[in-house]
């Protein structure tokens, strides 16, 4: 389906929208703004409107005569069943847990913890036992490259992140005094970093935060594990689908694989890029502990878009 009402410019894309309240009317989604036109294309076919069980099984057919063997994160896991495809599955966190100005799943929030503990305790036990589940991604696509920033900057009376962050740096310098030699601050207490942004202006603060981002990946993949592995011990945990911006940086990918490498079975990489960036899987590949790389999401460009690329 795509939208196909709005503003002037979005309706010119299209050459021909039928009317809402014409044969076409299956075609739409709920209302006339969403449109399908591969259903009208195969209704005008066929003369008979596809039903999502058609669609998704002439889909299985198709991908199958075309090499591959399983369906990806977001298909229908009943519809890959049906038809007897290997399938994957993400983990119910997507809604979940995530500050306002950062996407990465607060796992040191008041909660948390119970909060995937029942998450998973409702939608994993009844396939824990499906020989067709190859296993689960965690979620998709954090905004880790943010997280050395962003984190700092964070409120204490808003998210478990700054909390935490602010404990363990109390825990490690144990006066005011010490942390603001260190981090080139002027702060009275402990208690005025809650809720203060905090910049990242010297080597300390650096490796501070550093050590930050590793002790919330260590505590989130670790949770995630345990309490998946309590519901589902026979399936695989496939990953949090990383974006390629994080990929970028040698740090973050460093401290991202040498932590998820202790607790995930496969790593994910979301990677779009003009070529494929060996390089970049070889450090992840090594640092992970060899733990095997799933290329979850990537795309082949057309010969239209390197001509718009090169113009």
């Amino acid at each position: 389906f795509t939208k196909v009402t709005g503003s002037i410019e979005r309706q010119k894309i299209f050459e021909w929208v039928p009317s809402y309240d014409s044969e076409y009317r299956g075609a739409f989604i709920e209302s006339k703004d969403n449109f399908s036109f591969y259903m009208a294309n195969k209704y005008r076919k066929t003369g008979t409107m596809p039903s999502f069980n058609s669609f998704f099984s002439e889909a299985v057919d198709r991908i199958r005569k075309w090499g591959f063997n399983s369906a990806g994160a977001w298909g229908s896991g009943s519809q890959a069943k049906a038809n007897g495809l290997p399938y994957t599955l993400v983990l119910p966190l997507n809604g979940m847990g995530k500050p306002a100005e950062i996407k990465v799943f607060d796992i040191f929030a008041d909660g948390a913890e119970q909060a995937i503990d029942e998450a998973f305790a409702k939608s994993l036990p009844q396939l824990a036992d499906d020989p067709l589940l190859i296993g689960y991604f965690i979620d998709n696509e954090y905004h880790y490259e943010n997280f050395i920033n962003t984190v700092p900057k964070l409120m204490a009376s808003k998210t478990g992140l700054k909390r935490r962050l602010v404990q363990m740096l109390q825990e490690k310098y144990g006066d005011i005094a010490s942390f603001n030699s260190s981090w080139n601050t002027s702060f009275t207490a402990f208690t005025d970093l809650n809720e203060a942004p905090l910049y990242i202006e010297t080597r300390e603060a650096s490796d501070d935060i550093d050590q930050f981002f590793r002790l919330y990946l260590d505590t989130y993949y670790d949770t995630v594990k345990r309490l998946f592995k309590k519901y589902d011990p026979n399936h695989l945990l496939l990953g949090d689908r990383w974006l390629t911006l994080p990929m970028q940086s040698p740090k973050i990918r460093g401290i991202l694989a040498e932590e998820a490498g202790k607790y995930l079975d496969v790593i994910s990489i979301n990677h779009y890029a003009v070529n494929l960036d060996v390089d970049m899987l070889n450090d992840v590949y090594e640092k992970s502990g060899h733990k095997p790389i799933l290329l979850s999401e990537w795309s082949y460009g057309t010969a239209e878009q390197e001509i718009g690329r090169a113009s």
